[in-house]
């Protein structure tokens, strides 16, 4: 089992890719539920504020860190730590390979048809065995998946809708993975704009999503951040978790 570290509260996963990767497969195998999801600044500081989304939260397995500044933030808090800077982006390419490879067959739900439709056509070899848009979905979308009985759902309602989802439905929904990936679904439908590698080696991928969409993510990485930074500084000289 992989250790846990916590940041403001919120405990991830200190794992690898490579461990992360095996996790899902070793759970495809076996077909036991299994859930779950990354957590970067902004979900660290929705945690603060959000019983419910605390509460959904207990049913993942496994919270992997995702982003530079909980990279750094676990780093400080723990330097004993070996703490790998892990980004959805690069992980999920190497899952639908994985899906490919195994035959999985995938029940994808979130953001719009249009994105959906890419992933498929980027993927003609994907075992794709139902899709629904984020937008107006079905109230009786778990009995669906129910019906249909995929190994693997990519649920992509970002922060903190999809993990809340989740947990409402959790009962209901059948023996799968169930992976929830905000905006990964862009990543594997090839319209998520990412930053040169110079910049994803330096961490700096938020400022390429902040130019490309500022006015909706110019609180998050201009406000929302140093404040994080701020507290997770507060946390260590507290020399406690939170």
């Amino acid at each position: 089992m992989a250790n846990k570290i916590s940041v403001l509260g919120l405990e991830v996963d200190v794992i690898q890719d490579s461990e992360l990767l095996n996790s899902i497969e070793t759970n495809l195998l076996k077909k036991q539920k299994f859930a779950l999801t990354y957590a970067n600044a902004h979900c660290a500081m929705i945690f603060r504020k959000s019983a419910e989304y605390r509460f959904s939260l207990s049913r993942f397995s496994l919270i992997h860190p995702d982003g530079i500044a909980m990279s750094l933030a676990s780093r400080y808090l723990n330097p004993g730590e070996t703490v790998q800077r892990m980004t959805g982006s690069d992980f999920y390419p190497f899952l639908i390979e994985k899906a490919i490879e195994k035959q999985c067959s995938l029940f994808i739900f979130g953001d719009t048809n249009e994105t959906l439709e890419r992933i498929s056509e980027r993927n003609p070899s994907l075992k794709i065995s139902g899709m629904s848009t984020g937008f107006n979905f079905s109230e009786t979308l778990s009995s669906e998946i129910s019906r249909l009985k995929p190994d693997l759902v990519l649920i992509g309602l970002g922060v903190p809708k999809q993990e809340i989802w989740i947990s409402d439905n959790w009962d209901a929904l059948p023996d799968a993975v169930y992976l929830a990936m905000g905006e990964g679904l862009r990543v594997l439908a090839g319209t998520k704009k990412r930053g040169g590698k110079l910049l994803q080696k330096a961490g700096l991928e938020w400022a390429v999503r902040l130019f490309s969409n500022p006015v909706r993510l110019w609180k998050r990485y201009l406000i929302r951040m140093p404040v994080f930074l701020f507290m997770v500084v507060i946390q260590k000289f507290r020399g406690k978790s939170e």
